[in-house]
């Protein structure tokens, strides 16, 4: 959603998208560019998806740590928790 070959990047499109899914289905909701990345996140983790977004692709190096804590802020907040953040591989570093 949301790349120039792709379907736009509407978070109310989502419910619609889940609805055709198999019962029991895994999904995810993969997100670049920094307009579309957190509606469509937050969306998705609260209809129980799972969420992807590329740091090297959307944001900064400086940036990093702060994005993968507001991730997981964000998961959390509809009771979900984040797991495999690859922050080390971008930033260097823990990510606290």
């Amino acid at each position: 959603m949301g790349v120039a070959s792709g379907m736009p990047a509407k978070p109310q499109w989502l419910p619609l998208l889940v609805e055709e899914l198999p019962a029991n289905a895994k999904w995810q909701c993969i997100a670049i560019g920094q307009d579309n990345v957190w509606p469509l996140l937050r969306r998705a983790a609260e209809l129980g998806g799972n969420v992807r977004t590329g740091l090297e692709d959307t944001f900064s190096r400086l940036g990093a740590f702060r994005v993968v804590r507001a991730v997981r802020a964000a998961v959390g907040a509809v009771g979900g928790a984040a797991v495999g953040a690859a922050v080390g591989a971008v930033g260097g570093g823990s990510d606290g």
